[in-house]
């Protein structure tokens, strides 16, 4: 079992702007420029396994943020990694391809994840 100590840490750490080599800006920035799930003539080249690793990244924080809130109850470190991993199921079907099986779930994880963080938010007030 986890400890909130371990969990607050892996937060902290996996919330970093440079995580997985910006890993949330480079998914971000995808997700702006793309249409339709294409991306421009003249586009950067991004890894193929960023869908994979938006998705690893997303559930790995949901998974952390609500152990921790389980255990320790409302902090800082659970409404950010709530945010974190909306932003990246966010950055997965952003401007995405309409076609996509796994869209409409990834929105509802995103949407999920934002409400979490926002419900976290007034329950602290």
């Amino acid at each position: 079992m986890e400890t909130s100590e371990d969990l607050t840490a892996f937060l902290q750490f996996a919330s970093q702007d440079g995580a997985r080599g910006r890993l949330r800006a480079r998914g971000e920035a995808r997700a702006i420029i793309r249409q339709a799930g294409i991306l421009p003539e003249g586009a950067p080249a991004f890894a193929e396994s960023i869908d994979t690793d938006l998705a690893e990244v997303g559930f790995s924080l949901l998974r952390a943020s609500l152990a921790l809130r389980e255990t320790s109850g409302d902090s800082p470190a659970t409404r950010s990694g709530f945010v974190r991993a909306g932003n990246a199921f966010e950055a997965l079907v952003q401007n995405g391809a309409p076609d996509d099986v796994a869209r409409g779930f990834n929105r509802v994880m995103g949407a999920a994840a934002y409400h979490l963080a926002g419900y976290s938010l007034l329950l602290s007030r």
